[in-house]
């Protein structure tokens, strides 16, 4: 009996347990939700002119999310550029994970935010230092000096591209050599049919060509025939005009 009743105990803590953290997950992702459409909707009435902590200043703001809207997205581009769209990115991964379609693993994040930074660096390379922020923050900034001053412009892009490029293969589980040997199977079996295409091509253009020559032999050989009666046609009147000439000299 006594086992029993702790038995059941101890089934009632755990889904008292794996309730709240359920809905502590839940509350979570939701604050993350609102925190995220607040921040990319600011973001989307950023005005340069806002005054906010970071930019004092005395005009009107004119962000609708207000103040904070208006800080918010002032840190935001000064910090990461236009790598501040990550909270779109953001919205969705709520809206995922509050479906139970996003699983949740600290390596892939971890490579994830590896992969943002360098794509900050890529920003900042591709379009340089901007007019109001720079494209890729103060971070991308950073990290595209630090590389430059390493390995160059050119070893600059290379790492910072194959950074992003192999962090996005792990995070997607992307397998190159699966879609290798696809490609290349499809090619195989393409090649009897390209093979034959070729073959009836040639032999298409072959008759063509033939058909062509053929044409233009009969072409010249009228247009010869034609060009002759006409030369014999002119020697004829000739002669008959000068054996007019000399009867009537006679």
């Amino acid at each position: 009996m006594g086992s029993s009743t702790t038995s059941a105990r101890a089934t009632f803590v755990d889904n008292i347990t794996t309730v709240v953290s359920d809905r502590h997950r839940e509350i979570g992702l939701l604050v993350g939700l609102l925190a995220s459409t607040f921040s990319m909707v600011a973001l989307m009435g950023y005005d340069a002119m806002d005054p906010t902590l970071l930019h004092p200043g005395d005009t009107k703001i004119t962000n609708p999310c207000g103040p904070l809207g208006a800080l918010i997205a002032d840190g935001l581009l000064s910090a990461v550029g236009y790598g501040a769209g990550i909270t779109f990115g953001a919205m969705v991964s709520a809206v995922l994970a509050l479906a139970g379609r996003l699983p949740w693993h600290w390596g892939k994040v971890l490579l994830g935010a590896v992969a943002y930074g360098a794509f900050l660096a890529l920003l900042h390379l591709a379009f340089g230092p901007g007019t109001y922020f720079a494209p890729g923050g103060e971070v991308g900034l950073i990290q595209a000096e630090l590389l430059t001053s390493g390995v160059g412009v050119f070893g600059a892009w290379l790492v910072a591209g194959s950074v992003v490029f192999l962090s996005i293969t792990v995070v997607a589980d992307i397998r190159w050599s699966r879609i290798a040997a696809l490609w290349v199977g499809r090619a195989e079996a393409m090649l009897p049919h390209a093979s034959a295409a070729v073959e009836t091509g040639r032999a298409q253009v072959g008759g063509w060509a033939h058909a062509a020559g053929e044409a233009g032999v009969a072409h010249a050989r009228v247009a010869g025939q034609a060009s002759w009666q006409r030369s014999w046609g002119a020697l004829r009147r000739m002669a008959q005009s000068m054996t007019r000439g000399q009867r009537h000299s006679i």
